[in-house]
């Protein structure tokens, strides 16, 4: 890494590993030993007799007094933090419900709601407004994968500070791996509405969009309940969705974690699931429940708002900040499954 980024946080793509950048070391020069230390001469040594002189340690009982004083070795004024130490899964969950209450991840959470926020705005601006709204996703996308691995890690910080300057591995990245978790639950799902919707049904020869729109401005749902109950392939489209959403939070936990070669191994992830089937039921449960508050007050918050311009923006503001919150408690549930639950996992990812 350039010096410039000594002291600040990147995460290792080997093994996933927090690091604090430091500066290269220079060699060490060779230490000489003290002028008052002699090794001990055998001839004038004592001969060990059959056991240890009186008021002398035993072997195994000074291996256990011995301090880390003297062998070197200065413990730290703070305990280290060690991975998981809150306890179960549940009490993790429970934790990462009331992050904000930390005020350190609600300063974190204030930029991330600020910038999400402004990336509203810039999409008014003419020309560069698009590619500015996707840095701000792409930023996003990137702060929630560094959500999943740091607490895949057993990290308890938001890792919000942990870009490292390049716009290839800060932005592109994890627009594409993103992409490469979503888009093969999303593409058979679009592809299927689309040829419901484009074929017609033997009669008349109304395809669904049709009998949407006669529903919607005549209220006659006869003809839609009809279309749906007579055609099979409408009875596809709810199991494409559900599989979708039942797999998504395992093909997001292996890009962010195994990378894009892991992606592949759709068996392995298969024989994660049927391993710890009730602990993974639970994780997409919390996932889409996190998802679905945040819809659900976002909704309560578009009815209940006063008309005219302000009211729509305040909204939105909220709605922004709702949907923040939202995905990092749906990131951080999915870490925590596997690093309460890797043992369940069929990679060796440690």
């Amino acid at each position: 890494m350039p010096e410039a980024h000594t002291g600040k946080r990147a995460r290792c793509r080997q093994c996933g590993e927090m690091l604090v950048l430091q500066a290269a070391d220079s060699p060490a020069d060779t230490i000489p030993l003290s002028e008052s230390v002699h090794p001990p001469d055998e001839s004038t040594s004592p001969a060990a007799g059959p056991t240890e002189p009186q008021g002398l340690l035993g072997r195994g009982q000074a291996r256990f007094d011995a301090r880390p004083q003297d062998s070197g070795f200065t413990p730290p004024s703070q305990p280290l933090s060690v991975p998981g130490v809150r306890g179960t899964y549940l009490w993790d969950i429970v934790w990462t419900l009331l992050l904000l209450t930390d005020p350190s991840h609600l300063a974190s959470f204030v930029l991330i709601w600020v910038l999400l926020s402004v990336q509203g705005l810039v999409l008014l601006i003419p020309f560069v407004g698009l590619f500015l709204a996707l840095v701000i996703e792409g930023w996003f996308g990137a702060i929630c994968l560094n959500v999943v691995a740091a607490a895949a890690n057993g990290e308890e910080e938001l890792p919000i500070w942990e870009l490292t300057g390049s716009l290839w591995d800060d932005i592109v990245v994890p627009v594409f791996k993103f992409l490469a978790a979503t888009l093969p639950l999303v593409l058979p799902v679009y592809y299927c509405l689309l040829f419901l919707l484009r074929r017609a049904t033997p009669g008349p020869g109304l395809t669904l969009w049709d009998h949407i729109l006669g529903t919607a401005f005549y209220g006659d749902y006869t003809g839609l309940a009809g279309m749906i109950s007579s055609d099979p392939l409408f009875f596809l489209l709810p199991v494409l969705v559900c599989a979708g959403l039942f797999l998504w939070p395992m093909m997001l936990l292996v890009v962010a974690v195994g990378g894009f070669s892991a992606l592949v191994r759709v068996d392995l992830m298969l024989i994660t699931i049927a391993r710890s089937f009730p602990t993974y039921l639970c994780t997409v449960a919390l996932v889409f429940s996190a998802a679905g508050v945040f819809v659900g007050l976002a909704v309560l918050a578009l009815l209940s708002s006063k008309p005219g311009l302000s009211g729509l923006w305040l909204v939105a503001i909220l709605a922004t900040g709702l949907r923040g919150y939202a995905q990092i408690v749906a990131m951080r549930v999915i870490g925590l499954y596997y690093h309460h639950f890797k043992k369940c996992f069929a990679w060796s990812w440690g």
